[in-house]
């Protein structure tokens, strides 16, 4: 194995084989700046940052348009209402719910993913920059003394974290502004088109049963420009050290570059899940690592979350149901169990129950402001919450593929394109695809009919919930699942990969190093041929590491 080490000796490996040489001319010493490539701006998210200022502004123009009567009505209401629509036209229900479902996907979607990236990068490295005085190591009066960075993993928890500037881009107030818009981004998205009373056809011609509502085009034009200010707020205001997508580039940043975090020495097979648990630090290694779900409480905490939020959509689900079959005024009771109903007033017996809360006439502004209300109220506290969990797990899962190849034959990757995720986690896809589709789900549920009003159908309520349900088993099930390798679990936790990497590259290969040598010691090395495979009759790490506590 050596004589294939680069240079010829094996002291340019990572062998313990000179007990006075602790590691091979790394990178670092070499001069070199690991992980450059990827710190400046992406010019996809360029782009993106772009489209979403010019959806934002299409909105409000083409809404004030609709509102001064620019494009003329196909219809004509009664003057002395509230004109809020001055276009009409007729689609049937199916066509409509489809629109509004590819409008989510090619036109919400790119915008909400954006300023994802973009502030919740800016909050990760704000965070970073910030003191977590509750992990000090040492004595404040010991030349030691470095308290460690509030970042915990790699994928922070956008809108679960907050950076200490209360005033910033990324603080608690600009959290809640950004979690709340974006509740509002889906709620206007589902109201953009309404449903109006369909009484059949005149003149043998179908008379129109939906509306173009400026008002919603209004709110969610504003709202998308006020995400995408705030995120570009964040861009000025955040030094972003990096846009690579690898945790490998935020471990060594944060401890190579910045000193946030330090090295733990005897620590070198030690998972995530050792480090809440052994405080020996010998650890034997195994061929099953720990689940995730038992690894860190993270994953406990967001699945519960999940869970919760789903009960609560069966919950509201029997509620509204219970109200619609006592035969409360506003309610219409059906037979069918499909997801789109028919007209709130139609005599058909097929469709969905119906639970109306609204006025007479076409909609007054006043009333189109509380009916979103509502409908953010329960799509933000439900479908977002719900959504962002299942998006931060699949996160941490995937930090745990990306970490998982530094101990595979090709090694780590050091520039992973920006679809890498999707492609070693490809739950990843699921997640990205599931939530327009969810949120459009929730538009069956709860939405405004133009000249109804608020209308709550429980049986799409139950849709949703079940769609949830079948979701949240198979993320539960896929937690705690046992990962089969040898190489200690990190799920992105910098601490953790920081005292399994002793050298550092950009493409890394991980292994023992301890070859001829009783007590074992792992670590990394930038050549496939300077590490072999963990040997199971050895003990890595503790006291007995010498390699371990000169690395510090």
């Amino acid at each position: 194995m050596h004589e294939k080490c680069a240079g010829g000796s094996p002291k340019l490996c990572g062998s313990i084989i000179d007990p006075n040489r602790l590691e091979n001319e790394t990178d670092i010493e070499r001069g070199g700046v690991l992980f450059a490539e990827g710190r400046n701006l992406p010019k996809p998210v360029i782009a993106l940052l772009a489209f979403s200022l010019i959806s934002g502004v299409f909105c409000v123009v083409i809404g004030s348009l609709v509102r001064v009567r620019f494009f003329s009505p196909l219809t004509q209401f009664d003057a002395t209402y509230d004109l809020n629509y001055n276009i009409s036209f007729y689609l049937p229900p199916y066509s409509r719910e489809a629109i509004k479902l590819v409008f989510n996907v090619i036109f919400v979607k790119p915008c909400v993913s954006v300023f994802n990236r973009v502030h919740g990068s800016a909050t990760k490295w704000q965070v970073a920059c910030e003191n977590d005085l509750q992990t000090e190591r040492f004595p404040r009066d010991d030349p030691r003394y470095c308290p460690n960075t509030r970042l915990e993993f790699s994928s922070n928890p956008r809108f679960l974290v907050s950076s200490d500037s209360i005033l910033g881009p990324t603080g608690l107030p600009a959290n809640v502004v950004m979690s709340v818009c974006l509740a509002i981004t889906y709620a206007a998205s589902q109201m953009v088109l309404l449903e109006m009373e369909d009484i059949g056809e005149e003149l043998g011609k179908s008379v129109p049963n939906t509306v173009l509502s400026h008002f919603a085009l209004h709110v969610l034009g504003g709202v998308i420009l006020i995400q995408a200010s705030i995120s570009i707020w964040a861009l000025l205001r955040t030094d972003i050290k990096t846009w690579n997508q690898t945790p490998f580039a935020t471990a060594y940043i944060l401890s190579q570059e910045m000193g946030r975090i330090r090295k733990t020495p005897g620590r070198c097979m030690q998972s995530l899940y050792h480090r809440f648990r052994d405080s020996q630090g010998v650890v034997k290694p195994e061929n099953i690592q720990v689940s995730a779900w038992d690894t860190h409480p993270i994953f406990r905490i967001l699945m519960m979350r999940i869970w919760v939020m789903i009960g609560i959509g069966f919950y509201w689900g029997i509620l509204m149901f219970s109200v619609v079959e006592s035969g409360s005024p506003g309610t219409f009771r059906r037979k069918g169990w499909l997801p789109i109903a028919e007209p709130a007033n139609s005599t058909s017996s097929t469709g969905t129950n119906v639970f109306t809360l609204g006025w007479n006439g076409v909609a007054p502004s006043f009333g189109l402001l509380w009916g979103i209300a509502v409908i953010v109220g329960f799509q933000g506290g439900i479908i977002t919450t719900a959504m962002t969990c299942a998006q931060t797990i699949l996160d941490l899962v995937c930090d745990q593929r990306l970490w998982r190849e530094i101990y595979d034959v090709n090694g780590s990757d050091p520039k992973p394109h920006m679809f890498k995720k999707f492609v070693v986690c490809w739950h990843s896809y699921l997640i990205h695809l599931a939530d327009p589709f969810f949120h459009w789900g929730f538009g069956l549920a709860v939405g405004i009919s133009a000249d109804k009003g608020l209308q709550i159908l429980p049986v799409p309520i139950f849709w949703v919930s079940v769609a949830g349900v079948a979701g949240a088993i198979y993320m539960t099930c896929y937690l705690k699942m046992k990962i089969k390798t040898s190489l200690p679990a990190t799920f992105g936790h910098l601490q953790t990969m920081v005292d399994l990497i002793d050298e550092w590259h950009e493409k890394m290969y991980w292994g023992d190093k301890s070859i001829g040598y009783q007590q074992g010691h792992a670590g990394t090395s930038g050549s496939p041929y300077c590490v072999v495979k963990i040997m199971e009759s050895k003990t890595y790490g503790g006291q007995d590491c010498a390699v371990c506590h000169r690395s510090l």
